[in-house]
């Protein structure tokens, strides 16, 4: 039997800071407490401000298109990532990444704004990042094409800033027992430890969502799997935080 799923209340500590805002900008703060579920002033500022660096242009993701790419889960993403800001996307990964450009090319909003690395030879996905290195200089977002989820991204990057670490990686806890591949071991809100296709899984998995930072870059081969060859050694040097959710997930790729 796989058991039954525990609710797991995650917390992450927030630094706090005194400052000086005139009376109007206060009004216009409180103005969206009960909206977009935001509950205070706190919120609402912290929310204005990560709206603000996505739109300035500081935040990129990266598609890795893998084997087997998903129609629905592209376009999925693409309106996630539009949400939030996300001004430029790079589509990485595998030889079928062509199996994207039509769907990337038809969104209006990233039509002009997507670069599409070719491979050559199967660089895996850490070496697929990588050579994207000289255009990921701020905070970026790494997702897998096979998978269907529903997560507020916004929320998951208020978390990365606040836990300073490299990479936060999204965990969640499957419904099946076929899905569970990954060990992780973890210490507060920190990944204390990773081993991929583990004969001993744990119930959180590696949902294939991540926010990765340039620094991170460091760690990545040319040719290697961020699995195998990445999260690993990030997790064992403390720079892997997490972010758990227990919303709808499902990896359409991984068994077929």
């Amino acid at each position: 039997m796989y058991g039954s799923i525990i609710p797991v209340k995650v917390f992450f500590v927030k630094e706090r800071v005194t400052i000086s805002v005139d009376d109007k900008v206060i009004k216009l703060v409180d103005s969206l407490v009960g909206k977009n579920n935001l509950t205070n002033r706190s919120q609402a500022i912290e929310s204005v401000l990560l709206n603000h660096f996505s739109a300035s242009g500081q935040l990129k993701a990266v598609i890795l298109a893998g084997k087997r790419p998903s129609q629905e889960s592209i376009k999925e993403t693409l309106a996630h990532l539009e949400k939030i800001g996300v001004s430029e996307l790079v589509i990485a990964g595998g030889k079928n990444n062509e199996a994207v450009f039509s769907i990337v090319e038809a969104n209006q909003n990233y039509s002009k704004k997507a670069t599409f690395l070719k491979e050559n030879m199967n660089l895996g996905t850490a070496g697929a990042i990588k050579s994207a290195e000289n255009m990921l200089h701020g905070t970026f977002f790494v997702i897998y094409s096979d998978i269907n989820y529903s997560l507020d991204l916004n929320v998951m990057l208020g978390s990365h800033y606040s836990s300073k670490k490299s990479v936060t990686m999204a965990v969640t806890i499957p419904g099946k027992k076929s899905d569970l591949v990954d060990k992780i071991r973890v210490s507060g809100n920190s990944v204390a430890s990773f081993e991929y296709r583990s004969k001993a899984p744990t119930k959180i998995q590696n949902a294939g969502i991540f926010i990765f930072e340039p620094k991170a870059l460091d760690y990545f081969p040319t040719k290697g799997t961020l699995e195998d060859d990445v999260l690993p050694q990030m997790a064992q040097a403390g720079e892997v935080g997490m972010f758990l959710f227990d919303t709808n997930w499902k990896h359409t790729g991984l068994n077929k």
